[in-house]
């Protein structure tokens, strides 16, 4: 008898629920309703005797007859003959405006700077890394080795006398040198290595950061991302190489940077990292307060260091006995735990200088060309700038 009442209560508050949701829908509907209505120009307050289901129509196939209108036009405008007659008169305008589009104040502006900065020094980038006996990681039977990242340079060397008929290549300086490492070489952290890239901007002041085959030194920016963030390692791993992320719906296509922690990552492979370190990671429109953007120039040589040494060894900005230490070195990178320190600093000390001065006569071998790239991330930044310097743009009415 005590459970007779509940039933009628139950049966109330369910159709309560109903009710709600219902009212939920109709307000949502007339919402839509109304919004539609006024985009057609078709609101309650013209003074006609229809009514709201008849307006509601009328509206609903004007957004129809739009909407084909709209399919239509754009398969007239798929049509091969109307998108080579679009092409031309695109070319004929540019012939006609080009000199006048090329005048525009702040097109000057932004070609004064870049010409200004753009023969700034080049500081290359490097990091070795070595294994950690003990801490080898086994999975499905296979032994995986423990390998980190120890230590990192920057340097460079400047020009500061321009080439002569004595001295075709110039006198150069050295640029300081800049290291992120520990004596007893335990392994460095994900902040310790994005602090330091950052912090180098400030360090060399206006420059052009580069580095050589830095697919490796990224890939261990990235093992040291999964240790500082084990929970999220594989999604943020995914996003920064893949450039999507996974979602219940399939891939979502990721633009930009990445976060990871105060950072965001932005890689391309064998094309550039960008770092960027942000005041408030969960407020992006804050702002950075430090950047770099960091090259990878094995595009334009895709050989060895040693040939590109070599290659220096010519042009007598090398010696044999320099090339044969960078070659010895790199032989031994795997017994790096037992090389030690000083060693390790004195190789890529030298590789660094000698990446430098490959870049300076790089970008001498453009300048002869007349030609000025607007990155340095391999053959295609080449490719585009002869295209501009040629005026391709000019002539080719697909551009």
């Amino acid at each position: 008898m005590s459970g007779e009442p509940a039933l009628p209560a139950l049966r109330l508050e369910k159709q309560r629920q109903c009710s709600d949701i219902q009212v939920l829908i109709a307000l949502g509907v007339a919402f839509f309703a109304t919004i539609l209505l006024r985009e057609e120009g078709l609101s309650t307050g013209q003074n006609d005797n229809s009514t709201i289901f008849d307006r509601l129509g009328r509206a609903l196939k004007k957004r129809e007859k739009k909407a084909r209108r709209r399919e239509a036009h754009r398969k007239f405008r798929a049509k091969p003959e109307v998108r080579r007659k679009r092409a031309e008169v695109a070319r004929r305008w540019r012939e006609h405006n080009h000199a006048r589009r090329l005048a525009q104040p702040w097109l000057q502006r932004r070609a004064e700077a870049r010409d200004a900065h753009y023969h700034r020094p080049f500081v290359a980038i490097d990091s070795e890394g070595m294994n950690y006996p003990g801490n080898d990681v086994i999975h499905n039977g296979v032994v995986y080795l423990d390998h980190r990242t120890f230590l990192w340079g920057a340097a460079g060397v400047i020009r500061i006398t321009e080439p002569t008929t004595k001295n075709p290549h110039g006198e150069f300086c050295d640029l300081p040198l800049h290291w992120l490492g520990h004596d007893d070489k335990r392994p460095l952290t994900l902040v310790e290595i994005l602090d330091w890239l950052t912090g180098l901007p400030e360090q060399y002041g206006p420059s052009t950061f580069i580095s050589y085959g830095f697919n490796y030194d990224v890939t261990m920016i990235l093992q040291a991302a999964a240790d500082y963030m084990p929970n999220q390692a594989y999604r943020k791993v995914y996003e920064i190489c893949k450039k999507e992320r996974l979602g219940s719906g399939g891939a979502i296509k990721v633009k930009g940077h990445v976060f990871v922690g105060d950072y965001a990552i932005d890689w391309v492979k064998g094309k550039r990292l960008v770092v960027k370190k942000f005041r408030d990671p969960n407020n992006p429109r804050a702002g950075f307060i430090r950047r770099i953007t960091v090259y990878d120039v094995f595009g334009f040589y895709q050989s060895s260091f040693v040939k590109v040494v070599k290659s220096l060894e010519k042009l007598r900005l090398a010696t044999g006995e320099e090339v044969a230490t960078i070659e010895r070195d790199k032989a031994r990178r795997q017994n790096f735990d037992q090389v030690p320190l000083r060693e390790v600093k004195a190789y890529t000390e030298l590789e660094l200088r000698k990446l430098s001065l490959a870049a300076i006569k790089l970008r001498d071998g453009f300048d002869y060309m007349k030609i000025r790239l607007g990155s340095w991330s391999g053959a295609g930044a080449a490719a585009a700038a002869l295209i501009h310097a040629r005026g391709v743009s000019e002539h080719y009415a697909g551009w």
